[in-house]
């Protein structure tokens, strides 16, 4: 039986579908905000140098370790190359004893994490050549420094 639009009694068992019917019923109940979500993520990745995104503005590693930016902790979705996951994970964990709030699934079509990341966990995953994308998940704040103020 598959299900076609409108009310349970409109069910109907009558053999096999048409591939358009049977492809709308199933992209019906495969949309997730999780899958949109990666889907959107996925398809700026081309575009965004290596740096994290915050509300749409990228800061790159040496902003930070210059102190050009100062970025507040806060959540984090980080998204990796394919089957880099667990070992990322586990370095993480390892290195600063972090673990994600949302790892999803260990299977290679999530490669992505959220959590909680202060600027010595971004620093980190910015030198690991297995991840692709840092972004905001949520308000994180970002202060950017005066470039004409001086150090003394």
């Amino acid at each position: 039986d598959i299900f076609v639009e409108g009310s349970p009694e409109r069910w109907r068992s009558a053999g096999p579908c048409p591939p358009s019917a049977s492809a709308m019923a199933f992209g019906a109940r495969a949309r997730s905000p999780w899958l949109l979500l990666l889907a959107a993520v996925v398809g700026v990745v081309a575009a965004l140098p290596s740096g994290v995104s915050i509300q749409g503005k990228v800061y790159t590693a040496a902003d930070i370790e210059n102190k050009r930016i100062e970025i507040e902790s806060g959540p984090f979705i980080v998204v990796c190359k394919k089957d880099a996951k667990t070992q990322i994970l586990q370095a993480m964990k390892d290195r600063f004893d972090w673990t994600p709030q949302k790892g999803f699934s260990q299977s290679a079509i999530m490669p992505m994490f959220v959590g909680e990341m202060s600027e010595r966990h971004l620093l980190y995953l910015l030198s690991v050549p297995e991840v692709e994308v840092i972004e905001s998940d949520g308000v994180v704040h970002a202060a950017v420094r005066d470039q004409g103020a001086s150090d003394s």
